[in-house]
């Protein structure tokens, strides 16, 4: 099976907007706050393009840098999340979170990319950005 990206018309990317309208109707129809609603479906549109181009920069990259970059920034916000319970030394116990997350999840994702995947190159970002973020806990 060949893999392949799929392409999206604009028109047929718009079709996707038709439950948004009604929604948006509705609040007008309503006398309801549809102002915040039109703000939130902007905002929202403008967020999802932006993660959009992000990642398709990120798993199209060449640079492992950019790679061990990314792998590191999501072990510290998983680090981050983990301790949010922790209310006093919660800043104090952010490195020994990082180290655990990253030995557990590094061997992991080293073990699944390298000895059971066999990624060539060992830093290929459509492969270890997706892994790496499955390895680093989310509460």
């Amino acid at each position: 099976m060949e893999a392949s990206i799929k392409t999206v018309e604009l028109a047929h990317l718009a079709l996707a907007f038709i439950p948004v309208i009604a929604v948006l109707l509705v609040y007008y129809r309503w006398s309801l706050n549809y102002g915040n609603a039109t703000y939130a479906v902007a905002r929202m549109l403008v967020q999802l393009l932006t993660v959009g181009y992000c990642l398709a920069y990120l798993l199209s990259t060449d640079l492992p840098i950019v790679v061990l970059a990314v792998l590191l920034l999501m072990i510290v916000v998983s680090s981050w999340i983990a301790l949010n319970t922790v209310l006093e030394y919660r800043r104090a116990l952010l490195l020994k979170a990082c180290l655990a997350i990253a030995i557990g999840g590094g061997v992991t994702l080293l073990i699944i990319s390298q000895a059971v995947l066999k990624i060539e190159p060992w830093y290929a970002p459509q492969y270890m950005i997706p892994l790496g973020g499955w390895f680093s806990p989310m509460p």
